[in-house]
């Protein structure tokens, strides 16, 4: 935040209708859940991030949400190490994210899968921090090597005494167990100066970067396939 240097970038999904409206994953990935089309649709969206950062020039880690769905079988693995042979990138190049939900419902295999993925190379985030039921014991079992705060603690700190204090705790913990750490959606540079005085060092939201849409095009082209 000091310095307003890019160091990463997040892969965004968003639905483009004939109409040219914008649908929010919030609407449409509990669609895709719930038919089975996450798996092929989370798969297309590594393949379009690894393959966009691998031609880049000057390339950062590229950040990927994962879902609980997706890591149920181990062909996620496979497609990732195959993914990333087919474009060149780095495996230290992808982050993969995912929230405290995942390992709510089934630790074993969760950890078992991000181990692996780690193993590769891969970095894993664990999103939206603060806000699931998950022990603060997992931090130490899992591989996890970036916090994000979520952002409904940063849009109300200013205001919110107790916002503000959990900020100030998932930041006390991500430097205690040395993690990167990254606040979500900071919109205002006073959001940034709070952040900044609270010790955070990194951030992602509309103060920094807008949305680019580089790849809205090619997720238009896929309607047709989807709702097949």
């Amino acid at each position: 935040m000091k310095t307003r240097q890019t160091v990463s970038v997040e892969c965004l999904l968003r639905w483009k209708t004939p109409d040219g409206n914008m649908i929010s994953p919030a609407e449409f990935i509990p669609e895709l859940v719930s038919s089975g089309l996450i798996i092929d649709v989370g798969a297309w969206v590594i393949e379009e991030a690894c393959s966009t950062m691998a031609k880049l020039d000057e390339q950062v880690p590229i950040a990927v949400n994962v879902s609980p769905c997706q890591l149920e079988s181990d062909a996620i693995i496979t497609h990732i190490e195959q993914v990333l042979e087919e474009t060149g990138l780095a495996p230290e190049m992808l982050v993969i994210e995912v929230t405290e939900d995942l390992i709510i419902q089934d630790k074993g295999w969760a950890i078992e899968r991000l181990n692996r993925l780690s193993n590769m190379g891969v970095k894993i985030a664990l999103d939206d921090f603060g806000t699931g039921y998950s022990s603060l014991s997992y931090l130490k079992i899992l591989p996890v090597d970036k916090l994000k705060i979520d952002q409904s603690f940063v849009r109300d700190m200013l205001t919110d005494p107790e916002d503000s204090a959990i900020v100030a705790t998932i930041i006390s913990i991500a430097k205690t167990l040395n993690l990167d750490l990254i606040a979500e959606g900071v919109e205002t540079e006073l959001q940034a100066q709070h952040l900044r005085h609270l010790g955070c060092g990194k951030a992602q939201g509309y103060l920094y970067q807008k949305p680019q849409g580089d790849l809205i095009k090619s997720i238009h082209y896929q309607e047709d396939e989807l709702e097949k």
